[in-house]
């Protein structure tokens, strides 16, 4: 499982918040301890792992924090198996809708299911 993206929101963003989703088609949902939350369809599974520790917002340079709108932001690390589960995950209508996608330099496609200002999919998005 080897793709993923960045979920980012504000301090009220946690697993809970991914948890309130219907997830249309799942077979099976599976929370840990509130900081991971994984959901399983027939082939493919999404796993939404919260940063607890801080690890992912360690990945951040101050100035990237800064530029956020955000006081405290909040990352969940969003892993998925399929690209069109992403897409079909972030365009439903219970998905967040005021939360940023960093999807690490790579384009996804996803400007044509969300407003492209919710997405950092330029390495240097804090630049522009």
């Amino acid at each position: 499982m080897g793709m993923w993206v960045i979920l980012i929101g504000d301090e009220r963003f946690n697993i809970g918040t991914i948890k309130n989703m219907k997830f249309t088609g799942c077979e099976r949902i599976a929370e840990h301890e509130g900081k991971q939350l994984d959901v399983f369809y027939k082939k493919d599974y999404v796993s939404f792992q919260y940063d607890y520790d801080g690890l992912i917002r360690g990945d951040y340079s101050p100035e990237e924090i800064s530029c956020l709108p955000y006081k405290e932001p909040h990352f969940i690390l969003m892993r998925y198996t399929d690209l069109d589960l992403l897409k079909r995950i972030i365009g439903s209508t219970d998905f967040p809708g005021d939360i940023f996608i960093d999807c690490d330099g790579v384009n996804l496609g996803l400007e044509q299911i969300v407003d492209d200002a919710r997405l950092l999919n330029t390495e240097m998005w804090w630049l522009y």
